[in-house]
C-alpha cells in the first residue's frame, strides 16, 4: 500500500471513526466500524504498521559484496584474505540467510565444518575475523546486535615442545663460527652448564674441549639410542 502523509482519525456525524489517509495522490477514508476512540486508535496504529514500506533485508551475500571493497582499502592484504575466506565459509553454512537472521548456530556449523578441514588455530583466526566483520555491520546500522560477539573459539590441544635431533643440533652448531658462542648454545640447549673448566673474559665463556665432549657424550647417552633428542 503506497500511502503518503500521516494517517489520522476523523469522527463522522454518524459517530463512526474513520482513518483518513492519502494514497496515490488522493484522499481516502477507511471505516473502523466502531464508535470507541480507544479501539479506533488501535486500528490506526495497526494501519500505520501495515502501510509502512518494508525494507528489503540485506542478505549475507549483499553484505559481503559491500564489505570486501571497504576492507580492501582499510586493512592489509593478509587480513583481507582472512576476511574473504571467513565470509566464504560462513556463506556456505548460512546459504541465502538474511543478515539479521544470522545466529550463533550458523557460526557453530561453520566452525564444525572447518575443523574437519584445517587446524583449530586457523579456525579461531577466522572466527575472530567474523566477529570483527560483523562489528562493522553493527556500526553501519545493518544489525542491532552482533550475533558473533560471544564467539566460542575452538579448543587448541597442548602440544609437546619440539626438539632438535642430534644431527640437526650438530648442523646448528656448525653454522656458528665463534667457538665461545657455540659452547654457550650447547650448554643452554643441554642444560649442562656445570663442571666447566673455563675462564671468563668479558662476556665470553670458554670450556675445555674435553669438558665439551664429555657433556655431549652424557647428553647423548641420556636420550634414545637411535639418535635421540636434545632438550
Amino acid at each position: 500500500m503506497a500511502t503518503s502523509h500521516h494517517p489520522f482519525l476523523f469522527k463522522r456525524s454518524n459517530g463512526i471513526w474513520y482513518i483518513v489517509f492519502t494514497q496515490d495522490g488522493r484522499r481516502r477514508w477507511k471505516s473502523t466500524e466502531c464508535t470507541d476512540k480507544k479501539e479506533a486508535r488501535k486500528q490506526l496504529n495497526e494501519f500505520k504498521r501495515l502501510a509502512k514500506p518494508t525494507r528489503r533485508q540485506t542478505t549475507l551475500a549483499d553484505f559481503r559484496e559491500e564489505f570486501l571493497p571497504y576492507a580492501r582499502t582499510n586493512y592489509a592484504s593478509s587480513t583481507l584474505n582472512i576476511f574473504r575466506r571467513a565470509l566464504d565459509h560462513l556463506q556456505q553454512a548460512a546459504n541465502t540467510c538474511g543478515l539479521n537472521s544470522l545466529t550463533p548456530r550458523h557460526l557453530d556449523i561453520c566452525k564444525t565444518r572447518r575443523l574437519n578441514q584445517v587446524g583449530p588455530i586457523t579456525v579461531n583466526m577466522e572466527m575472530r575475523a567474523l566477529r570483527a566483520i560483523f562489528n562493522v555491520a553493527l556500526r553501519w546500522g545493518l544489525l542491532e546486535t552482533n550475533p558473533f560477539a560471544k564467539v566460542q573459539l575452538a579448543r587448541v590441544p597442548e602440544t609437546a615442545p619440539s626438539y632438535f635431533s642430534k644431527s640437526e643440533f650438530q648442523k646448528l652448531l656448525d653454522t656458528i663460527k665463534e667457538a665461545w658462542f657455540k659452547e654457550v648454545i650447547f650448554a643452554v640447549a643441554t642444560g649442562q652448564g656445570g663442571g666447566r673448566s673455563s675462564t671468563c673474559a668479558g662476556s665470553r665463556w670458554t670450556w675445555s674441549a674435553g669438558s665439551w665432549l664429555s657433556k655431549a657424550h652424557r647428553a647423548s647417552e641420556s636420550k634414545r639410542a637411535d639418535g635421540g633428542w636434545f632438550r
